[in-house]
């Protein structure tokens, strides 16, 4: 039967942001960035891991792991379907928030438009909202 098969249950949660470089949510994006660059070749270009984008990507998904691949996948096409250097940069991400129904999206407008400070405090206010 399926549970012979898969004894064990896993529950995963969607990750906390956290600013250090070597938490849990940094560490993943470096490793999904180091990833992206080497198998699509990308020359140059913004990285998940830069304040802005990882701060962006987790107002649009409240850090579930689903919908940031998403994010980032979207992103990746748009980059690789456009003609010039291959480079990534912030109006891709810009662009897979506006394609993708994003149900945990802490914020109205899309994070890729709005100020790093802005991120940083709507991420804030949720993590003391989920906290209490």
């Amino acid at each position: 039967t399926f549970a012979k098969r898969y004894p064990y249950v896993a529950e995963l949660s969607n990750f906390r942001y956290e600013e250090h470089s070597d938490s849990d949510y940094f560490t993943v994006l470096k490793q999904l960035d180091s990833a992206m660059y080497s198998i699509a070749g990308i020359d140059k270009g913004v990285h998940l891991y830069d304040r802005s984008i990882a701060a962006a990507i987790f107002v649009a998904t409240a850090g579930n792991f689903k919908t940031m691949r998403l994010i980032m996948s979207d992103a990746l096409k748009s980059c690789l379907q456009r003609d010039g250097p291959c480079e990534l940069n912030l109006a891709d991400f810009h662009i897979a928030c506006e394609c993708i129904s994003l149900r945990d999206r802490l914020a109205d407008e899309n994070p890729f438009a709005l100020e790093l400070t802005t991120n940083l405090k709507t991420i804030n206010d949720y993590q003391e909202k989920v906290n209490e």
